[in-house]
């Protein structure tokens, strides 16, 4: 590292102790207080700033240690059955079938490295669910991509309509890349999630009771999957339209809030991803609200809202703060564009110029987790070359075939 950087570093550590240090100060005297909740949205203000200002000074000693450790090179094998430690994107274009100008590992900032060891396989485990009969398109396809290249070694549960949906060669050249790639029949097995718990009954009830026929139970059928699986197995539950930017080894118990959509009031928590310890007591919240209150002509009440409901109740006043076992990520963690917003990500125009994309581009895909890109409203949008989206669906990626860039009639949320 040069010495200027280092020097940046040198710095960086002392403000983020200072800083860090007054942030500890502040809320010690702010939750001692008898009458923490009648503070004065001044010092509330003044911790939340603080806080802000500690966590850019985060990313930045993070950043600037992973551009030191990146000068090391890092040397990819693989080994009889097991994955790449390190996947790299390919070092032209052409391999990746990359529209970017120059190679798409040099368009990429520094992020952190693929995690996990093959002494530890299937240390983190993976939920996705189709529910359609169609195959999967190669956008979405992404999404399975993304978990492997930044977790080699995880394992990814994905559970489809067996026997109704067409045989994809691509998950058996992902399982002789070394990956573990499992599937899973939702016929078989969501009523061995749903056992034991408020779901059982309520799956039972949804056949006789005719819901099945209603507009809305793929999206209610999906909403209860997640918080089941996730109960049932713990690990980290994500949609289908879902790009991983980098690992998820550190997160835990956690979900985000993203602007509304639909019925969706602005701010609500959103399931697209979830990431919760087995047995963790907010999903057993959760499973109980959505037996008890399900509303089969409501899109959002059982999904997005509900996630809302439940942790606005059960943890009341302490919806913007870090509980000791439920963690508010920021919105740009999961959700940095808004679904009503998520068309420009696409297209080069007047305002949004290849500068501006790729100025997105750097900024989160070094601090963002996971890009929910809402296939069902941007399914039938061409990407354009030098686009956000066209950096998203060619760099996180494994096989790199098929043809993301162009729009499919099928979506899927």
């Amino acid at each position: 590292m040069s010495g200027f950087r280092a020097l940046v570093l040198g710095l960086s550590s002392v403000v983020f102790l200072v800083v860090a240090f007054h942030v500890v100060l502040y809320r010690s005297a702010y939750t001692s207080s008898g009458f923490a909740f009648r503070e004065s949205s001044k010092t509330l203000d003044r911790i939340t700033i603080l806080e802000e200002r500690l966590s850019l000074l985060q990313e930045s000693v993070t950043a600037l240690k992973a551009e030191k450790a990146a000068s090391i090179e890092i040397a990819a094998a693989t080994v009889g059955e097991q994955p790449q430690a390190v996947r790299l994107a390919p070092s032209s274009t052409e391999d990746a079938d990359c529209s970017l100008s120059g190679s798409c590992r040099e368009a990429v900032p520094i992020h952190a490295e693929p995690s996990g060891s093959p002494e530890k396989k299937c240390e983190l485990l993976f939920h996705m669910i189709w529910t359609t009969t169609d195959r999967m398109d190669d956008r979405h396809f992404r999404s399975i991509e993304s978990v492997f290249f930044h977790h080699p070694y995880a394992c990814l549960d994905l559970y489809l309509q067996m026997g109704k949906v067409e045989k994809d060669k691509r998950h058996d050249e992902l399982r002789s890349l070394g990956y573990t790639l499992r599937l899973m029949d939702i016929e078989k097995e969501l009523p061995l999630l749903f056992e034991g718990t408020a779901l059982e009954k309520w799956y039972a009830d949804s056949e006789t009771k005719g819901w099945r026929e209603g507009k809305n139970w793929f999206s209610h059928w999906t909403d209860a999957f997640r918080i089941a699986v996730l109960y049932k197995k713990g690990g980290v539950y994500i949609d289908c339209d879902v790009i991983l930017m980098n690992p998820f080894t550190a997160v835990r118990n956690a979900l985000a809030p993203q602007a509304g959509e639909g019925t969706q009031k602005k701010g609500d928590l959103n399931g697209a991803i979830l990431v919760f310890d087995k047995g963790h007591e907010f999903l057993s919240h959760c499973i109980k609200e959505f037996a008890n209150t399900y509303k089969p002509e409501v899109w959002a009440y059982n999904g997005p809202e509900l996630l809302s409901r439940v942790l606005a109740r059960v943890w009341r006043g302490q919806i913007d703060l870090k509980h000791d076992r439920v963690v508010l990520l920021p919105m740009s963690r999961f959700y940095p564009v808004w679904w009503n917003e998520m068309k420009i990500m696409y297209h080069i125009t007047t305002e949004q110029t290849k500068e501006w994309h790729e100025e997105q581009w750097l900024r989160w895909a070094a601090t963002c987790l996971g890009f929910h890109f809402n296939g069902h409203f941007t399914m039938k949008e061409t990407v354009e070359e030098h686009t956000f989206m066209d950096r998203l669906f060619h760099y996180f990626c494994v096989l790199c075939t098929g043809n993301p860039k162009a729009p499919h009639e099928q979506g899927h949320t």
